[in-house]
């Protein structure tokens, strides 16, 4: 008899299959965790499996470390068959919420725990671990709250967030890089307030690159409506940036959703939600004050649970490279983890009932051909862009390469219908692209536009009727 910690969904799958392919050991390669709130409860399931020839009977003892505490020492089965399965449930507490959260507790985050099962044939003992998210109340902010980037008396009346440990990156002093933030809520709104001590302002991308908040000074707000999501596409992730390079406007903030249910420009994916921003001057930091609708929100929230978090992105260069990562509930990954974010209770609030969001899922910014670097390794490895049917060779032909005055001159030469990307490229990055649509046996001479570089060579994409081809060819 086997007992194991209940799996992640995803880590369910491949257990199924390990225990259903006769490869139990195998299901160990993934360790067992599960998240509990701070002082808070939760169910514990043991998944059970009769690996014998005889039905088998016997308990379930679970180890618990210290600021922990179960419904009972033991639990009972009774006449599991061979080859079957089974659970028994414990409930469990966190019953020493002084304990340390997210990964600054147990080890690395976790707080490991033993499952003994035994039955007629003996006993065996796994490992999984607990680990712990910072939880807290949110409080109603009552009607009259403006959102102006400060947090004026009574505005936000709840226990203020510690928004300054690192989860990814090079460790922080206090005025290097910290932040605490706050939140509240109306019956139609979530207001979150953040505070961010720096020392440096990262470099300020212009508003039409606003996205990808994690390379310089930002803020990402993360909600998970019913706090129950196995990925990110249940959930709502606004990338916030203090500041922009736009001084004609007044270099004015700028945010988007980010790897979440609804990806894109924040006015198209979140249309009413506010942001301001104030930057001190001079340069010791800035302020974020956000209104977030529950209506744009995936789902409508769960009162008692709701999943949340803030992570802070501190870049000190003007390279578009942040150096370190800072937040409330902090675990390596944790923005794919939806598992991992704090949780937050909203006392009286009500939500309104409505119909979940189906996730979107944007794809054409994601397509092989036009990416430079799929390009080039396809050229090195003949695996068709995107793993499509492979054009033959002579489908494609660059000849008369050439630096000129703005770019780099080619002449493309096809034998059936289709469509060339082209990049010029300097051996790390694209320097300029263009397409340019063919027909069969009719050269073209393209102009390709170089930006900031010294070209190497070209590289191409030819797509045609389902099939693709890959080339690269230096400059002479």
């Amino acid at each position: 008899m086997r007992g194991t910690l209940e799996p992640l969904p995803e880590v369910g799958l491949f257990r199924s299959w390990a225990g259903d392919s006769g490869y139990p050991q195998l299901d160990t390669l993934i360790k067992p965790v599960l998240t509990i709130g701070s002082g808070k409860s939760r169910t514990v399931r043991v998944d059970l499996r009769n690996h014998g020839e005889t039905a088998q009977s016997g308990t379930v003892g679970l180890g618990l470390p210290a600021g922990f505490t179960a419904d009972a020492a033991t639990k009972s089965y009774a006449a599991l068959a061979p080859g079957a399965t089974g659970a028994v449930t414990f409930t469990v507490t966190n019953s020493d919420a002084s304990l340390p959260t997210a990964n600054e507790g147990g080890d690395g985050g976790d707080y490991g725990i033993t499952i003994t099962t035994t039955s007629a044939a003996g006993s065996t003992v796994e490992t999984g671990a607990l680990e712990i998210v910072p939880t807290s109340e949110v409080p109603h902010a009552g009607h009259d709250h403006a959102v102006d980037g400060v947090a004026s008396p009574g505005e936000y009346p709840g226990e203020e967030l510690d928004l300054s440990r690192i989860w990814e990156g090079q460790a922080t002093t206090g005025q290097d890089a910290s932040a605490t933030g706050r939140i509240a809520f109306t019956e139609d709104t979530l207001l979150v307030f953040v505070q961010v001590t720096d020392d440096v302002l990262g470099k300020k991308v212009v508003p039409q690159d606003c996205k990808r908040q994690r390379r310089t000074d930002s803020v990402e707000i993360i909600v998970d409506p019913k706090g129950n999501s196995t990925d990110t596409s249940t959930v709502f992730k606004a990338g916030i940036f203090p500041v922009t390079d736009d001084p004609a406007n007044g270099d004015p903030p700028c945010w988007q959703r980010d790897a979440d249910n609804r990806q894109g420009p924040g006015a198209t994916t979140a249309p009413g939600m506010t942001v301001v921003s104030k930057v001190t001057a001079p340069y010791a930091g800035y302020t974020i004050e956000a209104r977030i609708p529950f209506a744009v929100l995936p789902d409508a929230i769960d009162p008692a649970r709701m999943g949340f978090n803030v992570l802070v992105y501190d870049s000190d260069t003007q390279d578009l490279s942040s150096q370190s990562r800072l937040g409330w509930s902090t675990f390596t990954g944790v923005r794919a983890d939806p598992y991992r974010y704090g949780l937050v209770t909203l006392p009286g609030l009500t939500p309104a009932q409505r119909q979940p969001s189906a996730p979107v899922f944007p794809d054409t910014a994601a397509r092989s051909v036009h990416s430079p670097q799929t390009i080039a390794q396809s050229a090195v490895d003949g695996v068709a862009p995107a793993a499509v049917a492979r054009l033959p060779e002579r489908a494609l032909r660059l000849t008369g390469q050439r630096q000129v005055a703005g770019g780099v001159q080619v002449t493309v030469r096809a034998d059936r219908a289709g469509t060339v990307y082209l990049h010029t490229a300097d051996g790390d990055r694209s320097l300029g692209e263009r397409s340019v649509q063919v027909r069969a046996g009719r050269p073209v001479t393209v102009l390709v536009p170089v930006a900031g570089g010294a070209p190497t060579s070209v590289l191409a994409a030819f797509e045609a009727g389902g099939a693709a081809l890959a080339r690269q060819v230096p400059l002479t």
